[in-house]
């Protein structure tokens, strides 16, 4: 039942991913948080999804067939198949895990076709790593923020964070000094706790939470970025309560943590039941929701049947369907009823077939339920009418089964010349000409689309206010262009939020007439900005004041473009902070009309202490124009990542060290003086990445780079950094061994890859470059087909771009001899990955179906968990169990972290719960289970007979 559990949790969240829900007055805007992801890409957004994947031992108990993986990898094919392979839009992806700390396993990666094998190699790691002590919600978080910060570059995107845990907030006693510091010290939350008793341990949890959850806490720093949270709480035996916390900071609701919940934050969703839970989780985030469909059954041998067949129909404007079907026990059947009247039986654990106008694979999700996809084979003309899906029992029967249907259309709403368009506040009327493309960017026929399609498009400013600019406009008069009116809009963020509804046509023959079906509607929100009006500058309306470690001032100035002044608003808001810094404040000389600026805002962010966290918050700015006296506002957002440096007792033990080191301290000195001295020099890092072909006859750089400043990723560099993230790269500076050799910059980044200008350099695999990397570039070969895929050049430069015309004709006269360099001596290419978005299996071969996990051999079906051997308990009889942490009355005594996992040998049961001496089911049991813990345990929130953690604390 876990088994089923978790892989039907990713599924829904995968059939989450297209739909998006309305705000109260917005019947287009998506309320559905992963909705509002969606929606975002699908404008044409730029798509950041984190995967954070739980580590901590229970997991041998809770998952021990590595459920999460094969239903994680699930999720990711989905979301490349769905999101990933949209033209106008990129999503890059990264895994990261926690348990006493939070660790990144795969760097930021374009999620698609070619690299889905590298992203689910590394999810597929974490069938092994089920080791952790800890269950450190604090550090996951904090992690996750820290990380999607970094990626967003102070800026804001399309940000999805997906958390996946076994059990609560759960931090076991340290036994001594030494297991204290192998797991990995103080906690950053509670620095001076060594947390060597209940009573400690209880200390630094409440001080977690706290952080966590205070107005301004590590929550609202997360939501200040407009980063969406899914999680997914596996709780077998269905104690909700065990997830109060994280569904708390997940979503909002319940327990109370964070005050930014409007719009809502996030979801979280709690797997119990698979075979109920994939309907309700999708009925939860559908954006008109409708019941599943119940069906009766054929009897043996009568099918198909008018009572046991749920008809749909299908025509040109669909290019898949994606299918969930439940029958009510055990050998009872679903069949596919094809265009032509087949019957197509759905047998074994997966299988794939070939019909008349389509290809079709499915997937025995549970023993229960099963998963179908569809996809039209070319133009077929058989795929064009009635198809349905037949329920089948061995005997006549009362009961009754359950089905979803999601049509696929290739067909989305989109903005023509979006990329231009212009809006001033108060200024002329905007044509806004709305047409129709599929995924790779080719304009789609609205004739193709049954007569009661529809359009409905709405204009949402920041403030929340809506306008309507078209309901229920059908799709055939989309010739005719919106009116976009900018007369009463303040300048600041908008979005457009378009929803295109289609239903298929109905279809008439063979003496019957079948009614059209119903797709879930398509949504885009495209994001823009309204300027002031033309007399009038514009500034930036963010800053991102980098990172730091010290509580001083920090000062940037804001350009301002046009004629006129500036001068901020007093009002200024801070939407999180870390728990120390108790009064920031953000300054600037023009504090009035008066004292207005007129060469750029000069800001001043004194953070006044220093801690762990992000310091962000919103203010305005005023802009008058040389021509117009009456002062207009602007919005404004800052951003302060923040983080406590190392102990004082620290660092003066090292300085006393050193001293002792007598006639070493010369050569020491040189060395900390180079180490000091190797760091990315300049104020600040601009960088942009572009992929194409290049070949020995020609390079895609031939006719120009298409480099925007205005799009490039900026970075500001404090005091030297050693380290940045940036573009899709990460630089890490070098001190050189020999002590006259100079610093330089190692590039870590998907791919074979060399770095420089003119002369390009290496270090193994990976680009080299000279400290002051800006005015120079990379070029890295596809990691999936490094002799003919796109290569991708990044170029970095500063402020002001100088010398980027040069920098451009660089690339150009060298990429082409960099390339053949880097390709020389290469081994043949692999062969293409599977379109379904399975990766190559592992040793010996073999794949299943959807997504999957490239180094677990299949069992036989799509995203088949790795085996894992059957275990004695926890593997090993000496070591205890770190039991739960259970405050507010609860009666289990926390017992000391061993080293290690497990207690006494048990038992082998026959699977969960069943009885004893029976046979182990089919479908996903697979081989016998591990035995449950010994009786009396806390692992980590599972199987707690006491009321969790959250209830009341």
């Amino acid at each position: 039942m876990k088994l089923r559990t978790i892989v039907g949790i990713f599924l829904a969240a995968f059939f989450l991913l297209p739909v998006l829900p309305p705000a109260a007055a917005d019947d287009t805007a998506p309320t559905s948080p992963v909705g509002r992801f969606s929606a975002c890409v699908r404008g044409g957004g730029q798509g950041r999804v984190l995967l954070l994947m739980d580590r901590s031992g229970s997991l041998r108990v809770t998952d021990p067939q590595a459920a999460r993986v094969t239903a994680a990898n699930h999720f990711v094919g989905g979301l490349a198949r769905t999101l990933g392979e949209q033209k106008e839009s990129t999503i890059r992806i990264a895994v990261s895990g926690f348990d006493i700390g939070y660790e990144k396993t795969l760097d930021w990666t374009e999620l698609n076709a070619g690299s889905l094998p590298q992203v689910q190699a590394d999810i597929a790691s974490y069938a092994q790593r089920n080791t952790g002590q800890d269950t450190d919600y604090w550090m996951a978080a904090d992690g996750a923020r820290r990380e999607l910060a970094s990626e967003l570059g102070g800026g804001k995107g399309c940000a999805l964070l997906v958390w996946f845990s076994d059990g609560q907030f759960d931090v076991p006693v340290r036994i001594s000094p030494e297991n204290f510091e192998s797991l990995g010290g103080a906690k950053p939350y509670a620095p001076d706790n060594k947390l060597d008793t209940l009573e400690a341990v209880r200390e630094a949890m409440d001080m977690g939470i706290t952080d966590l959850c205070r107005p301004g806490g590590v929550a609202d720093q997360l939501r200040s970025l407009e980063i969406v949270s899914l999680g997914i709480g596996l709780a077998p035996d269905g104690n909700a309560d065990t997830f109060n916390l994280m569904r708390g900071f997940t979503s909002g609701e319940g327990m109370q943590c964070g005050e930014k919940t409007d719009p809502p934050p996030g979801q979280f969703v709690m797997a119990s039941n698979i075979d109920d839970l994939i309907f309700a989780f999708q009925q939860g985030t559908m954006s008109n929701p409708e019941p599943p469909v119940e069906t009766g059954l054929c009897t043996e041998g009568e099918e198909p049947c008018a009572e046991g067949t749920r008809d749909f129909v299908l025509d040109d404007s669909i290019g898949g369907v994606d299918a969930i079907a439940t029958v009510p026990k055990e050998g009872d059947r679903v069949l596919l009823q094809t265009r032509t009247g087949e019957l197509l039986k759905l047998e074994g654990d997966s299988g794939e077939a070939k019909t008349s106008g389509a290809v079709i694979k499915w997937q025995r999700m549970t023993a229960l339920t099963t998963s179908i996809r569809m996809e039209r084979d070319g133009k077929a003309p058989e795929w064009v009418g009635p198809w349905g899906l037949v329920f089948v029992s061995p005997k006549q029967t009362e009961e009754t089964a359950k089905s979803l249907l999601k049509l696929i259309g290739d067909v989305r709403p989109v903005v023509e010349g979006f990329d231009t368009l212009s809006v001033q506040s108060g200024g002329d009327p905007v044509d806004l000409r709305i047409s129709l493309h599929n995924h790779v960017g080719d304009q789609v026929d609205p004739a193709i689309l049954s007569e009661g399609s529809t359009l409905s498009a709405m204009l949402v400013t920041s403030d929340g206010k809506t306008t309507e600019l078209a309901s229920k406009l059908q799709v055939r008069e989309l010739a005719k262009p919106l009116k976009l009116e900018p007369k009463l809009l303040e300048p600041g963020a908008a979005r457009i939020n378009l929803r295109l509804e289609v239903r298929t046509r109905d279809w008439e023959g063979d003496g019957r007439k079948v009614p059209g079906t119903k797709l879930e509607p398509v949504d885009s929100s495209l994001l823009f900005q309204v300027q002031p009006p033309g007399e009038y500058p514009t500034i930036a309306d963010r800053v991102d004041f980098g990172a730091t470690e010290s509580p001083d001032p920090i000062t940037r100035t804001l350009p301002l473009n046009g004629s006129g002044c500036a001068w901020l608003d007093p009002d200024v808001q801070f939407t999180g902070f870390p728990a120390e810094v108790t009064s920031p404040r953000l300054t600037t000389p023009a504090q009035s009309k008066e004292t207005c600026s007129a060469s750029g805002l000069e800001l001043t962010l004194n953070p006044g202490a220093v801690g762990n966290g992000a310091l962000v918050g919103e203010a305005k700015v005023w802009l008058t124009s040389e021509t117009n006296g009456e002062p207009i506002a602007v919005p404004l957002s800052f951003e302060l990542q923040m983080s406590r440096p190392a102990s004082q007792p620290v660092l003066w033990s090292t300085l006393v060290g050193l001293t002792l080191l007598g006639v070493l301290i010369p050569v020491l000195l040189l060395y900390v003086v180079k180490y000091v001295n190797a760091g990315i020099p300049g104020q600040s890092l601009f960088a942009q990445q572009v992929r194409g072909q290049v070949t020995e006859g020609g390079s895609f750089a031939d006719a120009g780079l298409g480099l925007d400043v205005s799009q490039m990723q900026i970075r500001h560099l404090v005091n030297g950094r050693r380290r940045v993230d940036i573009a899709g790269v990460m630089l890490r500076a070098k001190m050189g061994l020999a002590p006259t050799e100079p610093g330089y910059v190692v590039v870590d980044q998907p791919g074979r890859a060399a770095g420089g200008r003119t002369i390009m350099s290496s270090i193994g695999d990976r680009a080299r470059l000279p400290l002051a990397v800006q005015g120079n570039w990379t070029v890295a070969l596809d990691p999936e087909r490094p002799h003919s895929g796109d290569v991708t050049v990044t170029v970095f430069t500063s402020a002001g771009a100088p010398g980027l015309k040069e920098l451009e004709a660089d690339v150009r006269s060298n990429l082409r001899d960099a390339v053949a360099k880097l390709r020389s001596g290469l081994p043949p290419e692999p062969g293409a990955p599977d379109p379904w978005g399975a990766g190559p299996s592992g040793p010996g071969g073999g794949s299943g179906g959807w997504s999957t996990p490239p180094s677990a051999p299949s069992a036989g079906g799509w995203d088949a968990p790795p085996t894992t051997p059957t275990q004695s308990g926890w593997g090993a009889p000496p070591a205890q169990p770190p039991a739960q942490s259970g405050w507010d009355g609860m009666q289990t005594q926390i017992q000391p972290t061993q080293p290690g996992w497990g207690g006494p040998a048990q038992p082998q049961q026959p699977g969960w719960g069943a009885p004893p001496n029976q046979p182990q089911q089919p479908g996903w049991g697979g081989p016998a289970q591990p035995q449950q813990p010994p009786g009396g345990q806390n692992w980590n929130g599972n199987s707690n007979p006491h009321p969790p953690l959250g209830g009341g604390w």
